[in-house]
Parts: C-alpha cells; structure tokens; sequence
C-alpha cells in the first residue's frame, strides 16, 4: 500500500529473520512489483547508514544504529548540520505514513529508544516527523527492569501519543506448549538443608504480600557455597537425565563458582 515499513531490532540475528519473512511473504501480500528492502547494521555484512535511501521500501535497522543516526550533529563539508540517510528516509516517511515495528519492546523506555519513538523536551521524536505513524511492539517479557521508568511502556503504546492501546494480540502459554515452541514445566523442588533466617518485616514482604525476594538475601544465597555445591551435585548425579541444561543464577560470581565446580566433575 506503498507505506514505508520500519523494523527495528536489537541483533544481527532478528534482523535476519525479519528480512527472511519479509522475503517468503511479502509477494502474496502485494500486486507490486518490485519491493525495495534494505537490511543496515554496524557489521560489514550488511549495509551502512549511509546506504539508506528514500526509495527503500522496508528499512531493517539495528535499534542502536537508527538511535545513533536520529537527531544526529552531522557536518556537511561546509559545517553544516545535515540529516543523516536515516533522518531523511523518515522525513520521506512523512508523505507515504510509516508502519514501525519494534522488536524487543520492553526496551522502549530506556532514554535512547524512547526519545527516537517520541521525543524528549529538545529532541524530536519520529511521532513528530510522521503524523500517519503505526507503532508495533512485538515483546515476550511486556515490563521494563527499572521502576522509575516502567510506566513509559504504556505510555509510549497508548492512545495519547498513537491510534491503538493495550495488546493487540497474545499467545497463550497452552497453544505454545501443544506447538511444541515451548517445553511443558516440570517442576521439581529440592531441599538445599540451607536456611536463613529474616526478620519479621521481611517475612511478610515474602509470604503475606508476595513480594519478589530481597537483594541482600538473593546475595545472600547466591554466595553461598554449600547451597551451589547442592545445585551441582544436583546435577552431576542426574546427568543423564538431565542431558544439556541451562542454569539460571542470580550473579555472575555464582555462575563462576557453578562452572568451576561443574567442570571439576
């Protein structure tokens, strides 16, 4: 419908998978042509900023590419501020409307990602280049790690700013398991004979109101050897049953101490 298509992505790998969609798909869903696509990264197999173009159709970028080439200080060779190829494919944008999708869009609210979506008090944001802009996150973890920030992810996929609220579109944690994407949880508890004690206002932040565990306990576990010597028995003993296996820890010391332990064995 000869609106531009934005994706943006934080890896060379999700790059490739969208290109590779694009270009199993895109033929039965348009009588056109010929459909420009052009896949931009830092890394020398694919193409550079400065490759960008008005004439693409489908820009595939790097989240961290399109952050750095968006409102950018570039000099001409006079001194000059000019736009980058990328500023000016979003300037062009603003004719044919923009479909953008963010890959990855729990990250929308960090300061980088969110002043390219719409704007901070002296940047301009694209929402502002492109009054026809459709905005598409695409997340399987829907929050953001810091708190003082986690409200911006509504805020930036609400009605105020585009034309759509909420989720549009959920998998349920079921189909995915019959579809075999997911593995179907097999929980097993195992007694570490390690305790610790916590004072009262900590014992009700965990039981009664179900809190998430405090840092200075989940250091607390973490460090403690006899409780990841009982994670590596675990698993030494059941190793044929376990087969590959990703561990989980809490801190990159205990991973150390885990691999260390694991390889003796």
């Amino acid at each position: 419908k000869n609106i531009k298509v934005l994706w943006l992505a934080h890896t060379g790998h999700l790059l490739d998978q969208a290109y590779e969609t694009f270009e199993d798909n895109i033929s039965e869903t348009t009588g056109r042509e010929t459909i420009n696509i052009r896949v931009v990264a830092s890394d020398a197999k694919y193409s550079k900023a400065s490759d960008i173009n008005t004439a693409d159709d489908i820009l595939i970028i790097t989240t961290q590419t399109a952050i750095s080439n968006w409102n950018s200080r570039a000099l001409d060779g006079q001194g000059q501020q000019r736009k980058t190829a990328f500023e000016e494919f979003i300037k062009h944008s603003g004719d044919t409307g923009l479909f953008l999708v963010l890959d990855e869009a729990h990250h929308a609210p960090a300061y980088g990602c969110r002043t390219l979506l719409i704007g901070a008090k002296d940047k301009k944001g694209i929402k502002h280049i492109v009054p026809n802009l459709y905005l598409l996150g695409l997340t399987a973890t829907p929050t953001y790690n810091d708190e003082r920030r986690r409200g911006w992810l509504f805020e930036i996929f609400n009605t105020k700013i585009f034309k759509k609220k909420g989720i549009i579109y959920e998998a349920d944690k079921a189909d995915l398991i019959k579809q075999d994407i997911l593995a179907l949880p097999d929980y097993i508890q195992k007694k570490t004979e390690e305790e610790i004690e916590v004072d009262d206002k900590t014992y009700k932040h965990l039981v009664r109101e179900h809190k998430d565990v405090p840092e200075h306990i989940i250091e607390q576990l973490a460090s403690n050897s006899r409780r990841n010597d009982c994670i590596v028995k675990e698993y030494v003993e059941n190793i044929k049953k376990y087969g590959k296996t990703i561990i989980f820890a809490d801190r990159w010391f205990q991973c150390v101490y885990l691999k260390e332990k694991l390889s003796k064995y």
